[in-house]
């Protein structure tokens, strides 16, 4: 599965899909069930502890409703 570059990286994606989450006003179990993961792999991915494959973040961007590039920051959005 493809991944994103490095450890750094993961902590702030992860702190991205948290805010958004937050803003959302949508629990952990809530993203997870969206998703298809376990609201504890959400809360990896949001630590950076799991690094969050492109797969997965596109369908945690489908979830929260935004653009993945908002979540890898790969665009001047």
């Amino acid at each position: 599965m493809p991944r994103l570059r490095s450890h750094v990286d993961d902590i702030e994606r992860g702190a991205i899909v948290r805010r958004i989450r937050i803003d959302r006003n949508l629990k952990i179990k809530e993203l997870g069930k969206l998703v298809g993961v376990s609201y504890q792999q959400i809360q990896k991915y949001e630590t950076g502890e799991n690094e969050l494959s492109i797969t997965s973040m596109k369908k945690i961007a489908a979830a929260l409703e935004v653009d993945a590039c908002c979540i890898c920051g790969c665009c001047d959005e």
